[in-house]
């Protein structure tokens, strides 16, 4: 992601210069900023995709079959939940563990701490703590297929703060290796979600004409003159 937003920085300042200085021979125009946030949005939005994808990959992973009767799976990771503790020690709650639909619903509540600086000037910065709430949410499906256990988990995490996306990526990972050293390592059901180009977005598309026609107009007035 950082990636992308160095690229879109990069291709603004370079289209910008590049529109600015050869086509409307003018560093101020509108042209020139203008085509540099088109090509910016262009290089910008593919990495926002991909990161969706990845996103999703992340909290949805493919279904895994463990070579275990799923009552067997059902209460280990039961177990599972009832052990782990985090952060001042908050713990799952089970609010759904139902044999009949085979579903386990859990929440996870807890406080973290995170570290900012403020100030106004350079002498009175200062270095403080706050702390912001986290929440993650699990559904967990058990299906049986050949004697074995098909578990699919999907998680959501909500967080507060500075970093709002990955805040809670190491409880996800957490339960996925809890899951792994209890049932052995599982064989994927299924493929993970690719990234596919799709047609660009409506809002792309008016973006670039607007910076089309900011475009014509300087190129206009630089040719013919006010």
């Amino acid at each position: 992601m950082g990636l992308a937003i160095f690229g879109g920085i990069a291709a603004f300042l370079i289209v910008g210069a590049i529109v600015s200085q050869t086509v409307v021979h003018d560093s101020y125009a509108q042209a020139g900023w203008m085509s540099g946030l088109v090509a910016a949005a262009w290089c910008v939005w593919p990495a926002l995709k991909g990161h969706q994808i990845e996103r999703y990959n992340i909290l949805r992973p493919v279904p895994k079959k463990y070579q275990i009767p799923w009552k067997n799976a059902f209460g280990k990771v039961r177990e599972i939940l009832d052990r782990a503790n985090y952060k001042m020690g908050s713990r799952w709650h089970v609010g759904t563990a139902d044999t009949q639909s085979r579903h386990i619903h859990a929440t996870l509540q807890f406080m973290d701490e995170e570290g900012k600086f403020e100030g106004t000037k350079v002498e009175n910065i200062q270095y403080r703590t706050e702390r912001v709430r986290r929440l993650v949410e699990l559904d967990i499906q058990f299906g049986d297929q050949d004697d074995a256990t098909v578990i699919q988990l999907d998680f959501k995490t909500q967080a507060e703060g500075n970093n709002p996306i990955y805040a809670c990526d190491f409880v996800v990972q957490d339960i996925k290796n809890a899951i792994e050293r209890e049932m052995g390592p599982g064989t994927n059901v299924g493929n993970p979600a690719e990234f596919a180009l799709e047609a660009p977005p409506w809002w792309l598309l008016g973006f670039t004409a607007f910076g089309l026609m900011a475009l014509w107009g300087d190129v206009m007035k630089a040719v013919f003159g006010k």
